[in-house]
């Protein structure tokens, strides 16, 4: 064989291994449909949450308490509506580990109370969600009754 049917070969079997996945190379992680539902008791920093898992996949259901800390709070106006924009880290605990996401919101008035929406990022977790990435929404209606309730959506893949 000649060097250059060698290097066509050679070629085309890098191709189909990458393909095939068989190179060794890390394998992305399947995505997973979470949502976590919250009751948050604003006046004590802290609430309990229920996540449920809507695609088959590693992360599973799981509920306990949560607690979190403002990092950063500005408020403003767009388009002559007054917002407040507040940036969180906010740490589960449950009863298949602990995670920790960033939550940066914004919140307007509405007649009565506030809403709420923005974007929730995964930062760090332990035992079952130890490497576990992924992020999403959450919406909450804030000041309408007690405890609030807050909803994040999104996409969650385990290593």
């Amino acid at each position: 064989m000649t060097t250059r049917t060698l290097t066509g070969l050679a070629l085309a079997l890098v191709v189909a291994l990458g393909v095939t996945g068989v190179t060794g190379a890390a394998t992305s992680a399947k995505k997973q449909l979470v949502s976590i539902d919250q009751e948050e008791r604003p006046d004590l920093r802290n609430g309990k949450w229920e996540m449920l898992v809507w695609t088959p996949g590693p992360v599973q259901d799981d509920k306990g308490t949560y607690t979190w800390s403002v990092t950063s709070r500005k408020k403003g106006v767009r388009g002559g509506q007054a917002f407040e924009r507040v940036l969180s880290i906010v740490a589960f605990t449950g009863k298949n580990g602990t995670f920790k996401v960033r939550e940066d919101d914004t919140l307007v008035s509405s007649r009565r109370g506030k809403v709420a929406t923005g974007t929730w990022t995964m930062l760090s977790g332990t035992e079952d969600y130890a490497g576990v990435n992924g992020g999403g929404r959450p919406a909450a209606a804030v000041g309408l009754v007690r405890p609030d309730p807050w909803r994040y959506e999104g996409f969650l893949a385990a290593p």
